[in-house]
Order: structure tokens, then C-alpha cells, then sequence
């Protein structure tokens, strides 16, 4: 019996103790066996012993492959369970149904992933220990319900085999083959394998390879060994171990602190090229997360003719595939929920899945092909799920015909188009025929098609991702008797890698990116250079596990046996800064992107103290973000022309912008022609506010979806109240009376059932049609019933002498012109009487009328001042009767404008507001007249003298004035920004400088 806790001179490659060491208990044993923390130190102690000629009768492993070797050899048959097979019986266990239908707990992906990594470090101690109630007792069945499953399919936990394996060298004794065990710079060691290890420390001879960095641990190991029964031996200690402090004093690197997130990928790329100018050719970058690292500096080291690489890695959910095969699960459960009355169309629409699906290069479609299909399908709120996967084919077909015709891009002539067929597979649940279709595509597309730097590399990581979800759905799952749900569940927890690599035709050096405990894994003087990057105490954290995993552990009493964090790193960054063959450069961000202090790293702190206190010169450099230009150009702004151009004032255009402010007609020859005509809305929102008319009219932020707002409820309640006019004027009456009422109020419920049907199925004349998708929003619809009929009601008893005549009325033939401008646009209603008068109607469906009350500006208000009269300028807010009434003056209709009129549609009180003759007010309730209106023009009783008339004259002349200015060039906002100007002004129309 033998324990020993060793301390030797720390090193990437096993040093002449280490190799003595070895040979000694080859000649004792003929074989001993070395665990290694990682698969790249693995490798560099392979190398060390087979170039020091003592490879033979050496296992160097990593230490769940010395288990699972021990296990086939001395097991009982059953084979140890794999990740992606633990995660499917692991899955199926969680979503189990319990007794009473209870589940003990929340299953989710999360949940199931946190059970998997218990049961995989807990599960013997976990059945053994505890109780059956509380906390204990849920897991406890959980994971015997667990154990069961894999008994059944013949396979076992890596921590059971080691408690099993234990006991039985505890009472067996030891196999020759493992009578001889070294454990080099551990880092931490799971109950269940220091159990294991302390069974072969009581037969045979266990020894403990530490340097110096690492020594402090020594105590928490000889600490956790006497309680195991199994107390260690301290060997060689001396002062003249290599430390990191050692390391820094033999050859001290250099500091870079960059002021700035932004300009680190330019900072790290200038540095690298200085090397390859130097003539280093290799390059090593230790960084956290060295894939993310290379992409950020693969396009500025191109250019540079300098290639790069890193193994990159990936989760399943994060590849292409596995995006697009989880959301494409998603819609089709949706789907089928829709179909069979389930859920509601709200729960699918606008699919924009089914875009992103089209987009992706596994579908064999185009951008523009899934450009097309998004704007089909946000434009349609009435697309069903039949419309929809109709729609899908046809833009397959409508892409397999332009290849055949030779009408696609070379590159993807012979890609062959899924972009239908692999969701038909998946809605009929035949995920692995789906999955073969985009390997078909995948394997088809040229690497491009993924990535113009790093194609080759993402075609591999989609090939690899798609054979092995294949592999998981086809064979694995029905192998352990896996449901297709628990194995959709369960992809997401594959592991994908590859080698990623860019290289320039003219490549000069080679970097490579890489993790620490990979460069600590580099013989010394193997790497010409080596940069340590983003070594801040983000990247690099000491904090320890504090997971639900480690709390039931310890509830358990078998914690796993955890090394310091800090004195891992100090080991490792001794073996990366005695790596290269020239100062290593250490490199951290001092800022955030939000300008806030970054704090280096505990590590950099200590190297920083250990050339302080050896009396070295620190070579520390600060670069700060530089030029813009710099900082995100790959090129570093080389060959670039810079210039200064004058910017225009705010809110003003240029002489050149000025005469595509109004839209001209295409005249001879291609020369602009006349303006194209103004629609009276048009006009009335320049008016009101020319900055809104410039942002809604010229720069049109247009919504993305076809809505459910004001302006589809306005389309509706429009095409009711217009369909149902057309029917009332083929009457006698040809109008609403009280006569009447009951026989209108049931033709109106009529059509609007009518119109509601067809909006729903997208088949109206209407801009933007009113499709309702929920219950909410049907109850919407519901409720604008009550409030037409309320109309109708009112309008009952309102121009008793008027009939509707004109409905939608179009101006834009009549070659009618207002303001000394082209008129264009329609108007929802004329009414006119036996003797030719006529009064303008528009709809607005809002409530309160009295928002659009308009009052004659002649009469003296407030303090006895004629503020309106006095004003040149003066135009009232709502204009758009108005104007059409102006217009119907000059129609050769023969008819005799009397009132400008807005009708509300909306709430518990419909009514009639503007600007009306004085023949049409109301003197009497119930008069025939216009209810509540009760003054007009001109309004005598309070001292006015504008006639109707002249209103109408005068509002012309103000318009004229204003679209003069508008020819001019004129978008500034109203003096007085109206409610809806908040959604037009926060633009950016400030200038930041004039900030306060």
C-alpha cells in the first residue's frame, strides 16, 4: 500500500523525476496507469514519454476513459451510458406520469439537463442515502425509476461502475493492471472516482503529481484522504519548483491594456502582424472563448495574408439545423393545435418561422424567395394552415421550374429545393426523412453558401449536426425505446465540433486560438509567439459551482473534491508563458462598451505583483480606440479616402432634395412632368404638421405586419357603412328615416356580417383588411356593431331633407384643381337635397365629435381678442372637408356646397362636427337639421360675418400659402405638435450637439 502526494517542477512535458517515476513502476508492475484533466494534456504526456522511449506499459488517459476501460474489463456486461442516451432516459423519466398523475417536478429541457449531470456524479450515493420524503425522496425516485431504464437497456452510470468496480477491488483485491496508478495536476475529482482511486490507494500504490503552483491544494487532498481511511505522504518539497512567479522572472512578458471593446480585434491584428513582419510564423492567442475570438479577427488577419484556426464547438440548438428543425417542430404543433380547434390562428400568424425557414441555405431557396414569402405572409392575416402550406409549395415549384429553366444563380443549379417538403415531413411527424432532405441540400451547396471566410468550416459543423441528429432519431432513440418527442427534446444536448481554418492563398504565419489549459498543454519553445487575450476577471472568474448539482452533494455528504481555482491558473499560465520562444504578450480591455471600468483578472494581477517583486521592467502598453474608421474596417483603414462634407441644417433639404419633394408625372422624353395630384389628407397632414407629412409621406416608415389598429377598424366600419348606404338608396325613401329605423337597423346587421366575412377572408377592396385571429380580438369586431347601429339611429333624424348620392366619391378624374394644385383623392359621402344643396361627409371612426367642432374665426373669444381674424395664417386643425367642399363648387355637378362635415363612428355618442351653413343648425332639438350643431357660418347671434363661402375661400388661400412653402422646401415641425406628432418627431431630428 502506497499513497503519496508528489510535488514536482511543473512543466507541459513530464520532467526527469516524473520520467523516473514512471520507469520504476513499469519494472515493478510491467504497466502503470497515468489521468490526465484534459484530452490535449493527454496528448503532450503521450509525446513526452514516447520521445523519452518509455511509452510502453503506459495507459495515459483521461479519467472517464481509464473507467470505462476498467469497467469492460471488469464489469458485468452492461456498457456505460453515453450523454445523448442519458439525456433520452433521462427525458423520458422526468416526463413520466407519476402515481395520481402528480410530477415531481417542473420537467423541462433545464430540468432534465440538471438531473442528467446529478445523476451522472450522484447516482449510487443518491439511492443509498437520504430519505424517502422531501427533497430526498423526489430525486430518490427519480433516479431509481432511472437506474431501472438503463438496467433495461443493458447500460450504466460512470459513477455507479466506479462504486461498483471499488467495492469490488475492496474485497476482491486489485487486478495487476491497476496496482500502479499516477494522477497528474488535477483539477477536481468527483466522489465517485476519488472513491475508486482510494480502493486502488489501500491495495496497490497511488501517487499525486503537484507542482508547486497547485501545493496549496495538497492540504484539502491529504485532508480528504485520512477520511477515507487512506492518509497520504507529502514527497519533495523545495523551493526550487518552477512557480508562475519563476516563470514571469525567466522571461517576463508584455502588457497590453486597450481602452475600448471596439478597437481589441484591430489591436490584436496590428500586433500579429508586426510578428509575421518579424518573421515568427507561429502564432499562438489564448483566449476564453477562442472560436468566438477567431470570427471577430478572421476577415482583419485575411488581409493581412495571415491564416487563422480553432477547434470551434457547438451545441446542436445552435446550429442551422438545429434552429430551424426546432422552430419547424414548433410551427407544426401550433399548426396542428389550430386545425383541430385547440388554439387560436393568433398562436401562428404571421409565421415568421416559415421565412426564416425559407432564408436558410438547408432549404434550398433564395433570399429573394424568402424575402417574397415573409411579405406574402405578414401581409395576410387570413392565411390558414392549409393557405399556408399551399403557399410553401407553390414557391417550391415556382423555384424547381426557374432551375430547370436556368434562371437561378450557377451555384445553386443543381441544389435541390425542400423548402415544402421537409415541413410536410415534419407536420406528419417523419423527422428523419426531413433530416435527410437537408443533408441532400446541406452536402449539395457549396461552401459559400455558408460563409464567405469560414463556408467549409460551417458546411462540416451543418453535415456533422444533421448525421448525428440522424443517428439519434434513427438508431439510438428506438435502441433504449425513446419516444420522437423525448429525442427532439434530447438533440439539443449533442455536442458538435470541427476545425475551423481561414487561409489566405499567401499565407505568411499560422495563428492559432486556443483555450489555456490547451496552450498549458504546449512543450516550451514549441510556439514562436504567444498572445494571451481578454484577460479580464469576467473571462477568467474564480468563483466556484455553486449548482443545485454540488448542493445535493453535499446533502449527501460526497462533495466532489474541488482544487483552487486560482492555483489551476497559476499552474497553467506558468506553462503558457514558458511556451513561446520570445515574451509572451498578455492582453485585457479596460473598459466596457458603456464606458465603464473592466477589472483585470486575479491572474494578471498576480503576474503584474511577481515581476514587481523581482525588480523586472514591466513593458506595458495603453492603446486607445483610434479612429472609427480603424476600429471596424478588417483592412484598418488602409487605402481608404477620407473627406469632410458639410451636413445641412437640421430639418432643412438641399436644393438638389427640393424637387422630389412633390412627386411629378413622367413627362416626354423622361423629364419630370406636372405634379401628380394632392389627395385633401395629404394636404390636411402638411398642413397640420409638415415634419409628420415629410416622415409618413417621403421616408414612410411602413409597418412590418398587417395590423389589428385604427386604421383596419376605420376600413371596416367604411365598407359597412358604405355597403350599406348602396343598399338603403335602392328604397323609396333612399334614405335612414324614423319610418324606416327597425327595417335599416336589421340591414345593417346584415351587412355587416356580410363585410365581416369578407374581410376575414382577405377578399375586400379595403388597404388593410380587419381579420380578427383571437378571441380578443373578435370581441373587438363584436362590439363595433352596437356602436353602427347607434349611427344609424342618429343619423335617423338628422338632414331630414338629404339623401345620400355620392359614396366614395373620386375627384381624380375631374381634372379639378384647388390651391392652384391638381385635386385628387375621394370623399365618403355627398348628400344632397331636391334643390341641389349638398353637404360633405367624411367618416371618422373616433369618438368625442367635438374635436373636430369648428367655430367661425370672425367672432371675438376669450378676452374680447379676434385672435383668428387677426391671424393671416390662420387654418383650422381638420380640413379636409373643406376642401372637397371647395372642390364640389367647381365639379359642374350643379351643386351648392352647404357643410363640411365629420361624422364619429365611435362609442356611446355618434354625432356631427365642422363647419355648416347657418341654414343648417339646429334651432330646435329633433329639427331635421344638423343635431348638435348649433352655430354656423356666419355666426350672427354672436357677431360673426364669415359666410360659408368665404370660409371655404379663405381655408384655400391659407392652404395655397402653405403648399407654396412646401414647393419650397419647408418640413419643419408645426409650432404646436399635435398628439400624434410623438410618433413622428423622436427621428433623430435633433441635433446631438444641441442637447442640453
Amino acid at each position: 500500500m502506497a499513497h503519496v502526494i508528489r510535488l514536482i517542477e511543473g512543466g507541459a512535458e513530464l520532467s526527469d523525476q516524473e520520467l523516473e517515476l514512471v520507469s520504476s513502476h513499469i519494472q515493478e508492475t510491467g504497466r502503470c496507469s497515468m489521468l490526465l484533466p484534459t484530452s490535449a494534456a493527454r496528448d503532450c504526456i503521450r509525446r513526452s514519454l514516447a520521445k523519452a522511449r518509455v511509452g510502453l506499459g503506459v495507459e495515459v488517459l483521461v479519467a472517464s476513459a481509464w473507467i470505462d476501460a476498467a469497467w469492460s474489463l471488469f464489469g458485468d456486461g452492461r456498457v456505460l451510458v453515453a450523454p445523448i442516451e442519458r439525456q433520452l432516459l433521462m427525458d423520458e423519466v422526468a416526463y413520466a406520469p407519476r402515481p395520481g398523475g402528480i410530477e415531481p417536478l417542473h420537467a423541462d429541457l433545464g430540468t432534465v439537463r440538471l438531473l442528467g449531470r446529478m445523476a451522472a456524479n450522484l447516482l449510487p450515493y443518491s439511492l443509498t442515502s437520504g430519505g424517502t420524503s422531501g427533497a430526498y425522496g423526489v430525486v430518490k425516485r427519480l433516479f431509481q425509476d432511472y437506474q431501472t431504464a438503463l438496467s433495461e437497456c443493458g447500460l450504466i452510470e460512470e459513477s455507479e461502475a466506479a462504486h461498483i468496480l471499488a467495492e469490488r477491488f475492496k474485497h476482491e483485491g486489485l487486478p495487476p493492471s491497476f496496482k500502479r496508478v499516477i494522477v497528474r495536476d488535477p483539477e477536481s475529482i468527483p466522489a465517485y472516482l476519488f472513491e475508486l482511486l482510494m480502493a486502488i490507494a489501500r491495495e496497490g500504490e497511488l501517487v499525486w503529481l503537484l507542482d508547486a503552483d497547485r501545493a496549496a491544494a495538497r492540504e484539502a487532498l491529504i485532508h480528504a484522504s485520512t477520511v477515507a481511511g487512506v492518509p497520504a505522504q507529502v514527497q519533495g518539497e523545495s523551493a526550487s519548483h518552477a512557480t508562475l512567479a519563476q516563470a514571469v522572472r525567466s522571461c517576463p512578458p508584455e502588457f497590453i491594456e486597450i481602452e475600448g471593446p471596439h478597437a481589441e480585434a484591430r489591436v490584436l491584428s496590428e500586433e500579429i502582424d508586426k510578428l509575421a513582419a518579424s518573421g515568427v510564423r507561429e502564432i499562438v492567442v489564448v483566449a476564453p472563448a477562442p472560436a468566438e475570438l477567431m470570427e471577430a479577427m478572421s476577415d482583419r488577419l485575411a488581409v493581412r495574408s495571415i491564416a487563422s484556426s480553432a477547434k470551434k464547438s457547438m451545441r446542436f440548438e445552435c446550429t442551422e439545423c438545429g434552429r430551424m428543425l426546432a422552430a419547424l417542430v414548433n410551427l407544426a404543433t401550433r399548426l396542428d393545435a389550430v386545425e383541430t380547434g385547440e388554439a387560436e390562428p393568433a398562436t401562428i400568424w404571421p409565421t415568421p418561422e416559415l421565412a426564416d425557414w425559407a432564408a436558410s441555405p438547408l432549404s434550398g431557396a433564395s433570399i429573394r424567395a424568402a424575402r417574397q414569402l415573409d411579405k406574402t405572409l405578414r401581409s395576410k392575416r387570413s392565411l390558414q394552415p392549409a393557405a399556408l402550406m399551399s403557399l410553401l409549395q407553390s414557391t417550391q415549384s415556382r423555384l424547381e421550374n426557374e432551375r430547370k429553366r436556368g434562371q437561378c444563380p450557377h451555384y445553386l443549379a443543381e441544389v435541390p429545393v425542400v423548402v415544402s417538403d421537409v415541413f410536410a415531413l415534419i407536420r406528419s411527424r417523419r423527422l428523419v426523412a426531413a433530416l435527410r432532405l437537408m443533408l441532400q441540400v446541406a452536402q449539395a451547396l457549396p461552401a459559400s453558401a455558408f460563409g464567405t471566410q469560414d463556408g467549409s468550416c460551417r458546411k462540416l459543423i451543418e453535415i456533422t449536426a444533421i448525421t448525428r441528429a440522424l443517428e439519434v432519431l434513427g438508431d439510438i432513440a428506438p435502441q433504449i425505446g425513446a419516444s420522437q418527442q423525448a429525442a427532439v427534446r434530447s438533440l439539443n444536448g449533442l455536442g458538435i465540433s470541427s476545425e475551423g481554418e481561414v487561409c489566405p492563398s499567401d499565407a505568411r504565419a499560422h495563428v492559432r486560438f486556443m483555450r489555456m489549459s490547451e496552450a498549458a498543454a504546449l512543450p516550451v519553445g514549441s510556439v514562436d509567439a504567444l498572445i494571451s487575450a481578454d484577460m479580464n476577471i469576467d473571462s477568467y472568474s474564480l468563483a466556484r459551482d455553486e449548482s443545485p448539482c454540488t448542493t445535493y452533494a453535499q446533502m449527501l455528504g460526497v462533495p466532489t473534491l474541488e482544487f483552487e481555482r486560482i492555483a489551476c491558473m497559476r499552474s497553467q499560465m506558468a506553462r503558457v508563458v514558458a511556451a513561446p520562444t520570445r515574451p509572451a504578450m498578455l492582453v485585457r480591455v479596460t473598459h466596457t462598451g458603456q464606458a465603464r471600468p473592466a477589472y483585470p483578472a486575479a491572474i494578471w494581477t498576480e503576474i503584474v505583483s511577481a515581476a514587481e517583486a523581482s525588480a523586472l521592467e514591466i513593458k506595458t502598453k495603453s492603446v486607445g480606440e483610434g479612429e472609427l474608421v480603424c476600429d471596424f474596417d478588417p483592412a484598418g483603414g488602409a487605402k481608404l479616402r477620407t473627406a469632410d462634407v458639410a451636413c445641412e441644417a437640421p430639418l432643412h433639404l438641399s436644393a438638389s432634395a427640393i424637387p422630389y419633394l412633390v412627386v411629378k408625372k413622367a413627362g416626354v422624353g423622361g423629364s419630370p412632368g406636372p405634379a401628380r395630384p394632392l389627395s385633401a389628407s395629404q394636404i390636411e397632414s402638411y398642413v397640420s404638421c409638415p415634419l409628420c407629412w415629410f416622415v409618413s409621406n417621403r421616408i414612410r416608415p411602413a409597418g412590418i405586419d398587417a395590423g389589428f389598429g385604427a386604421m383596419e377598424k376605420g376600413n371596416f366600419v367604411h365598407d359597412v357603412l358604405y355597403h350599406f348606404q348602396v343598399a338603403v338608396s335602392e328604397w323609396p325613401q333612399k334614405r335612414v328615416t324614423q319610418a324606416n329605423l327597425d327595417e335599416a337597423l336589421k340591414l345593417l346587421r346584415e351587412t355587416f356580417h356580410q363585410v365581416r366575412l369578407e374581410h376575414e377572408r382577405g377578399k375586400t377592396a379595403s388597404s388593410a383588411a380587419l381579420i380578427p385571429l383571437s378571441t380578443a380580438e373578435r370581441l373587438e369586431v363584436d362590439a363595433i356593431l352596437p356602436e353602427l347601429e347607434r349611427v344609424v339611429r342618429y343619423e335617423s333624424a338628422a338632414l331630414a331633407p338629404f339623401i345620400p348620392r355620392y359614396l366614395e366619391f373620386s375627384f381624380n378624374d375631374l381634372s379639378i384643381t384647388y390651391a392652384g394644385r391638381s385635386l385628387g383623392g375621394r370623399i365618403d359621402r355627398v348628400d344632397v337635397d331636391p334643390s341641389g344643396r349638398a353637404v360633405v361627409i367624411d367618416y371618422k371612426h373616433r369618438a368625442h365629435p367635438a374635436q373636430f367642432k369648428l367655430l367661425d374665426p370672425t367672432v371675438a373669444r376669450g378676452r374680447g381678442k379676434v385672435v383668428a381674424a387677426d391671424d393671416p395664417n390662420w387654418l383650422p386643425e381638420h380640413t379636409q372637408t373643406l376642401i372637397y367642399a371647395q372642390a364640389l363648387r367647381r365639379a359642374g355637378l350643379g351643386l351648392t356646397p352647404r357643410g363640411a362635415l365629420y361624422l364619429t363612428t365611435k362609442g356611446a355618442r355618434p354625432g356631427f362636427a365642422g363647419a355648416v351653413d347657418a341654414v343648417l343648425v339646429e334651432q330646435e332639438p329633433n329639427d331635421g337639421h344638423v343635431p348638435g350643431v348649433t352655430s354656423g357660418f356666419p355666426d350672427e347671434a354672436a357677431g360673426g360675418t364669415l359666410t360659408f363661402e368665404d370660409l371655404l375661400d379663405r381655408v384655400e388661400a391659407g392652404i395655397a400659402q402653405r403648399l407654396d412653402e412646401l414647393e419650397a422646401g419647408v418640413i419643419e415641425p408645426a409650432p404646436e405638435p399635435r398628439p400624434f406628432c410623438v410618433h413622428m418627431h423622436p427621428f433623430g431630428f435633433t441635433r446631438r450637439n444641441e442637447l442640453s
